[in-house]
């Protein structure tokens, strides 16, 4: 049996489902349209096939080409916004353990997960895929869409584990059953291990220089030095590919893909094209699968890192608002009288006690009349109800005085010297000891902290509490440390301290990448910076400056290079290689 993907271009069918593709083209060139048609055809030769789709337009599998008959119903649709069943970004693994052992054909829809939520998903979906086909060998067919999103050529942070066991399903998948295909606008950001390992390379029309370098580059690699039909590319009309298969099909030609007869969702709408209204999909029977799908929710919802960090946040701020007051508590306890029990006076004490006052009253009166011989003896006695009354004056001095109760009301402040600016800046929040400029460095850290990064940078903290890494807030952040309300925990990065938490104003939700934007645009002043940075933002990975100048309508010059330095500067953008421009690691946080 042959699965004819084009009139001049048939497959085996025992052979094809575990093998290795790879679909390269530019947007609307028909890669996905291509990909989706061999998914057709597996699926009609009762084929297991399995989608990764972070774009999602991979559910019209489901209708007909009108967009109203019905398509393969056998096919359920998990996550997104015409799932079946929702996704949860921890239910990776559980998912993987469902498709295999119930062997059913899935769409897998990413496009609601932010970058995060979508590696998180991928990786453990992955592993355990991978792990339980060593034992359960049955043929099935993986495709992913935009590929370089779980097989990044650049590997950052927490991507590595990703891009391993995506690359272990790439080189020895087919060893278990497992085939793949790849789709991507831009071979060279894909995993060149993995791409290497394909075995049918179908190239549609491709303009850029470094796709086509890349598509050369393999076609070299596997043996065939013509690359005559490489140059090609860029005239092919929407449909066509060239094919080359130099070990498993020995070909090398050009073909049409042929029409699918599923609805074609992946199409770009035109202003005066008639729109194809699809019709609402029918629910599949999912029956067996609701309980198990039910309990990786609750499963998720506990397990949700995002869930966590907002219960430790707001467990943080409760106790440190508890601190803060039992130490007002204690400023404000009575001081402790201690009684001390003293010894009565006895009768040979009071008996010397009369007798000295009865002389020192006669040798007052003997003053009057003659106060030079009476000096002496006032002189004697005074010593003598000196000597008497000091024991008993001693004894009784030892109990304590009690503090003045107006001085103990007063609250402790720090004495501080400030300009009548720095005092109208005060924030009216019980202690004024916080001006608002440290306030909103306070707030920012919170939000960071929120996002799951407790130990943002300056800039990072700058951006977002809307300042400029200067003087003014340096000086700021170095009170808030002076104070013990943040610390520096490494290099160049602050955190907040429990103290910093109980008085920070933490938000309800983590940010988002578009929030973080729009506070960025909010600080970049000058109309270039801003042009370049929305052009960063609208390219979404890292181009060549000849690219951004081209996008933004400037000349590569030194005004160019000084804009785009200061935005480096900033923290906004990175060089990760060469002539090449990408925006920072700032915004990989959130997405």
């Amino acid at each position: 049996m042959k699965l004819h993907l084009a009139d001049n271009l048939a497959l085996p069918s025992d052979e094809a489902v575990s093998q290795k593709y790879a679909f390269i083209g530019r947007s609307g060139s028909g890669k996905t349209y291509a990909a989706m048609k061999l998914a057709e055809l597996f699926l009609t030769a009762e084929a297991q096939v399995i989608v990764l789709d972070w774009v999602g337009n991979w559910w019209a599998l489901r209708l007909g080409a009108d967009g109203k008959s019905p398509g393969f119903e056998h096919v359920y649709i998990f996550g997104g916004e015409h799932a079946d069943v929702p996704l949860e970004a921890t239910g990776g693994a559980m998912m993987a353990d469902l498709l295999v052992d119930k062997h059913i054909s899935a769409v897998l829809d990413l496009s609601p997960f932010r970058k995060g939520e979508r590696t998180r998903f991928a990786t453990a979906f992955a592993e355990q895929l991978f792990h339980r086909k060593k034992t359960a060998r049955t043929a099935c067919h993986l495709f992913l869409e935009e590929a370089q999103a779980f097989l990044p050529q650049m590997v950052r942070g927490d991507d590595a584990r990703m891009v391993g066991v995506f690359e272990d399903i790439g080189k020895v998948g087919r060893n278990y059953g497992i085939g793949v295909s790849i789709l991507s606008q831009r071979p060279q950001a894909v995993n060149k291990d993995v791409l290497n390992q394909t075995e049918v390379l179908l190239a549609f029309q491709t303009n850029g220089p470094q796709e086509r370098k890349t598509i050369g580059g393999w076609v070299v690699e596997h043996g065939n030095a013509d690359v005559a039909l490489v140059n090609a590319l860029p005239t092919l009309p929407r449909g066509d590919a060239f094919v080359w298969s130099p070990q498993w099909l020995q070909i090398q030609r050009r073909v049409h893909v042929l029409a699918r007869v599923t609805y074609d969702a992946s199409s770009t709408p035109t202003q005066r094209a008639k729109q194809v209204k699809p019709k609402a999909l029918t629910p599949a029977d999912i029956q067996t699968l609701g309980e198990a799908m039910k309990a990786t929710v609750e499963r998720a919802r506990a397990d949700d890192p995002r869930e966590l960090r907002k219960t430790i946040a707001e467990q943080r701020r409760e106790l440190g608002l508890l601190k803060a007051e039992l130490a007002r508590g204690a400023q404000k306890q009575p001081p402790t009288i201690e009684r001390v029990e003293v010894p009565v006076v006895n009768e040979a004490e009071l008996t010397r006690l009369a007798d000295a006052t009865h002389e020192l009253h006669a040798a007052v009166c003997g003053i009057t009349n003659d106060l030079g011989k009476q000096t002496a003896a006032v002189c004697g006695a005074v010593q003598e109800l000196t000597r008497t009354v000091h024991p008993i004056v001693a004894r009784h001095a030892i109990t304590p005085r009690k503090a003045d109760p107006r001085r103990e009301s007063q609250p402790v402040r720090v004495d501080r010297t400030v300009s009548r600016r720095g005092e109208a800046e005060r924030v009216a929040n019980g202690t004024g000891d916080i001006s608002v400029p440290a306030q909103r460095i306070l707030n920012a850290l919170a939000w960071w902290d929120s996002a799951g990064v407790p130990q943002p940078t300056r800039h990072q903290t700058a951006f977002v509490a809307r300042y400029s890494v200067n003087g003014h807030f340096n000086n700021q952040l170095g009170g808030l440390r002076t104070n013990g309300l943040v610390e520096y925990p490494a290099g160049n990065c602050v955190s907040l301290t429990d103290a910093g938490r109980a008085v920070a104003a933490a938000p309800e939700d983590a940010p988002s990448r578009d929030e973080l934007i729009q506070r960025v645009r909010a600080i970049l002043r000058q109309e270039p910076q801003r042009r370049l940075f929305d052009a960063l933002v609208d390219a979404g990975a890292v181009i060549s400056r000849d690219d951004l100048a081209n996008a933004c309508r400037y000349s590569v010059n030194g005004h160019f290079n000084n804009m785009l330095g200061s935005l480096r500067s900033l923290g906004v953008v990175a060089y990760p290689r060469g002539n090449h421009v990408g925006l920072s690691e700032l915004f990989e946080a959130v997405r």
